[in-house]
């Protein structure tokens, strides 16, 4: 029986959404084709009628096509920049000038797809709601009930529900999703994890951890259906998995499937590849995870840096990235007198690669857990119990260059007293990747960490 909650749960399931404005050009550009074709052979012919609305035609679709990109390209560069809430109104103006031109189309369905995405991002999810409902109705209308167009919106309806809190009507809707995707890609279809994956989420919400459980398993065993339990295919479906157990908090079984893929891999590529790089790095994290200082963490780390270094054309990211490890492992386990030339030395490397200044500030721009300790259960009450109300202790402190915490001062807490000392004791434990400026590992003085919980008054 699982008993432990898993240690992260996404509270935002986001679809990336440059696929659906992708597909959604696609539509436009395929149906504008046909026209421009169809229009051109009109023109081409003798003066009539019919030839100058063929013009008049083919010219209010330029002006469409023209409007329709110039929105498009400015809603790519919103969503990369993460930039929802900005983005919602032009996906609006897109929906708007698509039913203008298309009416009740597939492009129009699929314009309403992306305007729900971009409404999910933004936390609008009753607006996102009704606006999958509106795509699902129209393809469902044009292709039958059972169309493949419909899944994703379906899937956004899924994950708006989860957000609201709906959970049960969330599992119905992406079970609705799951089943559509087998009846039209095949009971084995490897879409369908996604959705699987949905509603583990769903259920860990819930709280219902054995069910949570079964679906990240079912999932598991259909990836080795599908690929087989001993090829490179199925590396994916055991990295997924593993990372569950871990969130689990049962490490020795994750570390069983890492040694499963590193045997794959040396199977199947060679003792020297380096794909073998990503369940070395893997165990040592997960021994971190655990606080467990076992040598096999630090011997893995070394292995995976060895197989880095030796590679005809070196991938100096990755290269970069095992040092860091390496830093954090020794931080998070007290080598003191360890100068931490890992980290420099990873500094160092990325300052030769393309972006380098966005690599450096991602990794050492401010303190990062390298071993977390949170403060203790006892006194709190779940979040769904009805006479919950929700607390909070915020702490400053200071960061020194090992990565241990000083100077801790309390700066808020509600109910005072409760959590205070465990807060306190959890951040003191706690140890940091310290900041690096210009090269040289400095203190970090005045960071924040929250720490949020329920209890019963």
């Amino acid at each position: 029986m699982l008993k432990l909650k898993p240690k992260f749960v996404s509270s935002s399931l986001a679809i990336k959404l440059i696929n659906f404005i992708f597909i959604f050009t696609f539509y436009f550009n395929f149906s504008y084709s046909q026209d421009n074709q169809d229009n051109q052979s009109l023109i081409d012919s003798e003066p009539t009628a019919l030839n100058q609305k063929a013009i008049e035609s083919l010219a209010n679709l330029a002006l469409y096509k023209a409007a329709l990109i110039e929105a498009e390209l400015e809603l790519v560069n919103l969503v990369d920049n993460e930039q929802f809430l900005d983005a919602v109104p032009l996906a609006e103006r897109i929906v708007f000038i698509t039913e203008e031109e298309f009416g009740a189309s597939q492009e129009l369905a699929q314009a309403l797809n992306t305007l729900g995405n971009i409404e999910n991002n933004a936390g609008l999810y009753d607006d996102s709601s009704e606006h999958f409902l509106q795509s699902i109705d129209i393809f469902r209308d044009i292709e039958g009930f059972y169309s493949e167009s419909a899944i994703i919106p379906l899937v956004g309806l899924g994950i708006a529900n989860q957000e609201k809190g709906n959970f049960y009507d969330a599992i119905s809707i992406f079970n609705e999703a799951r089943t559509l995707s087998r009846r039209v890609y095949g009971l084995l279809n490897e879409e369908q994890i996604l959705i699987m994956r949905y509603i583990s989420n769903v259920m860990v919400e819930m709280e219902n951890y054995d069910a949570a459980d079964e679906i990240q398993l079912e999932a598991f065993k259909l990836m080795e259906r599908v690929h087989g339990v001993d090829t490179i295919a199925v590396l994916p479906g055991i990295y997924q998995h593993a990372d569950w157990l871990r969130r689990s908090y049962r490490f020795d079984e994750a570390r069983i499937l890492y040694s499963r893929a590193i045997a794959i891999i040396e199977k199947n590529e060679g003792q020297n590849n380096k794909g073998l790089i990503k369940p070395l790095v893997e165990i040592s994290n997960s021994y971190r995870d655990q606080k467990f200082q076992e040598g096999r963490g630090i011997g893995s780390l070394k292995k995976a840096l060895q197989i880095a270094e030796n590679q005809d054309v070196r991938d100096e990211l990755i290269l970069a990235d095992i040092l860091i490890a390496m830093g954090d492992w020794y931080t998070a386990f007290n080598r003191i007198k360890n100068t931490r030339d890992e980290y420099t030395q990873a500094w160092q490397i990325l300052g030769n690669l393309e972006n380098a200044e966005e690599l450096r500030k991602s990794r050492f721009n401010d303190p990062i857990y390298v071993l977390r300790e949170n403060p203790t259960s006892r006194g709190l009450s779940e979040p769904s119990d009805p006479e919950s109300e929700s607390g909070n202790v915020l702490i400053m402190f200071d960061v020194d260059r090992f990565g241990r915490t000083l100077n801790l001062e309390l700066i808020e807490s509600k109910p005072e007293g409760l959590k205070d000392a465990s807060s306190l004791r959890a951040i003191a434990r706690s140890r940091f990747r310290p900041r690096i400026i210009d090269g040289e590992i400095v203190i970090t003085e005045k960071v924040l960490r929250n720490f949020s919980f329920y209890y019963k008054p």
